[in-house]
């Protein structure tokens, strides 16, 4: 094969390894169905960077339960620090765009409401300078338990 032959191919190769992609990351799973197979890791799932639909379905969103350590309220964040996660580093935020409507919530006092308090936090864990925390953008994805 020639050498413009193969640079005339790329491209079209390129367009079978993208579609390849965009049906990879369609392809439902399953659940192993014996024991060996269920100890195997799980195969890496391949997503095109242009498939929207196809990263927001890789982004779960989670549950996480803990005691409010401290609150920290500045202008732009507040942010929810947990008891005991000396070891996940986890912790939460309130962004300045969830600010008021998650404040009101908490009549303007969010440190005093819930600092001891066990609460619920659901969203998407992200990871921010290396530490994993969830972004509270409504009052919807924040609870107190007990």
């Amino acid at each position: 094969m020639r050498r413009s032959t193969i640079i005339l191919a790329l491209p079209l190769l390129a367009t079978v390894l993208c579609a390849f992609a965009i049906v990879t990351a369609a392809a439902p799973t399953t659940a192993p169905t014996t024991q060996a197979a269920a100890t195997t890791a799980p195969s890496m799932m391949t997503i095109n960077a242009s498939d929207k639909s196809g990263i927001q379905a890789a982004m779960p969103t989670v549950m996480v339960v803990g005691v409010i350590d401290n609150v920290t309220v500045a202008d732009s964040v507040i942010t929810l620090n947990f008891k005991d996660t000396a070891d996940s580093q986890f912790y939460a935020v309130i962004l300045s765009s969830g600010r008021d409507s998650v404040l009101a919530a908490y009549n303007n006092d969010i440190a005093k409401a819930i600092t001891g308090k066990t609460v619920r936090v659901t969203g998407n864990v992200v990871l921010y300078r290396g530490r994993p925390e969830i972004i509270i953008n409504a009052p919807d994805q924040f609870a107190i338990v007990k």
